[in-house]
């Protein structure tokens, strides 16, 4: 805890700009579960400030992930028409309420950990190019669009948070 702490703090003196913004925290404990403290800090900069990332997704007033939520909107009503009837039938918009945190934390905490390292992988290789998380959210409702659709007609019971929205939904680890 005092690491990630440590590793937060100097982040945000290197860059006064950008200072600490929320998701960072679940970035950096994912990269202190495999490097040490220093490389951490550097890995989390270079994720940050070499283009791994969109700079202005961390800028104040979160610009670009409301622009990629409005992208969501438009992608997921056009390429899955289907899907983007049943969330508006659940009422939820997954631009509004759920791509922020898959943007801001690459998918940590929003998927297993072993498929949000396998996002972080291509992440790396294509160096933040295309758009990727913006991607792969489309790809999970594309995923689940058969089961938002019975949740939505009320099959599932479980709505948007239960059954196999855990993940998608509030969160794999129930935040």
């Amino acid at each position: 805890r005092e690491a990630l702490s440590r590793v937060l703090r100097a982040y945000a003196r290197r860059s006064p700009h950008t200072g600490y913004c929320q998701g960072m925290n679940l970035l950096a404990g994912c990269l202190l579960l495999f490097l040490d403290e220093a490389d951490a800090f550097w890995a989390l900069a270079a994720l940050l400030e070499d283009g791994f990332l969109p700079r202005a997704l961390f800028a104040p007033g979160m610009a670009a992930a409301r622009s990629d939520a409005f992208a969501l909107r438009k992608l997921s009503a056009s390429l899955l028409p289907s899907t983007a009837a049943a969330l508006e039938r659940l009422g939820v918009d997954p631009g509004a309420s759920h791509l922020p945190r898959w943007l801001l934390t690459c998918f940590v905490g929003s998927l297993p950990l072993e498929s949000a390292l396998r996002v972080w992988d291509a992440l790396l290789l294509e160096r933040g190019k295309g758009a990727l998380l913006l991607r792969v959210a489309l790809a999970l409702l594309d995923v689940y669009g058969r089961a938002l659709s019975a949740a939505a007609d009320g099959a599932e019971g479980g709505g948007w948070g239960g059954g196999p929205f855990g993940y998608l939904g509030g969160g794999y680890y129930g935040a």
